[in-house]
């Protein structure tokens, strides 16, 4: 059903992104995607010149999403390190609570669309070089364990993103009890990450 509150634009977006997300980027088409947002393609061509032009909005909206979450670890007034960490797994979380098909996506389009997706993704590299340097102060003064910024983010996010990588397994044999189930599915994520991640690290 088309919402008839939402700008032309706005509904274009979220019928290119149900699109891309259910039949990828070479399977899209951009009049299933007029359709589905309810206006002619001269519209969509007006807003988007083209499929390319539409799918690199899309991505990079959902990877703008994920770079906000970041810049918590940045904040010190935010609290701790190991609170901020916390912090961090658990709003990453709550975006996979509402859309936990993104990283199945970004993923699926990188392996297959490389030349698409790479000049995107290099856009949000992470200067992990403060985090690095508060990690090293933190060590220092016994409070964790000497650690690598990368290694600990990519531990982390693991625990946190592969269950919705594997969703369509997961779904159907281990969590099937639809938004119940996945709410429990984070929670025992969140667990997870502390008890797998950070406390080995920060638990001196």
């Amino acid at each position: 059903m088309i919402n008839e509150s939402q700008s032309a634009e706005e509904r274009i977006l979220e019928a290119a992104t149900k699109n891309f997300v259910y039949l990828g980027y070479s399977g899209a088409r951009m009049q299933q995607i007029a359709n589905d947002a309810g206006v002619n393609k001269a519209l969509l061509h007006y807003y988007f010149e083209s499929k390319e032009v539409l799918f690199k909005r899309v991505m990079e909206d959902a990877l703008a999403g994920f770079a906000r979450i970041s810049g918590v670890l940045l904040e010190r007034e935010a609290g701790s390190l190991y609170q901020r960490f916390r912090l961090l797994a658990d709003r990453f979380l709550q975006v996979m609570l509402r859309k936990p098909f993104l990283p199945g996506f970004i993923l699926q389009e990188a392996q297959q669309h490389p030349e698409l997706m790479y000049p995107i993704l290099q856009k949000y590299q992470v200067d992990l070089n403060a985090v690095q340097q508060e990690i090293n102060e933190e060590a220092a003064a016994g409070r964790m364990q000497p650690t690598d910024a990368r290694e600990l983010l990519v531990n982390m996010f693991s625990v946190c993103f592969f269950p919705f990588l594997a969703m369509p397994l997961i779904s159907q044999v281990l969590y099937t009890g639809g938004e119940e189930a996945l709410g429990q599915l984070l929670d025992q994520r969140r667990k997870a990450v502390e008890e797998l991640v950070l406390n080995r690290v920060f638990g001196v």
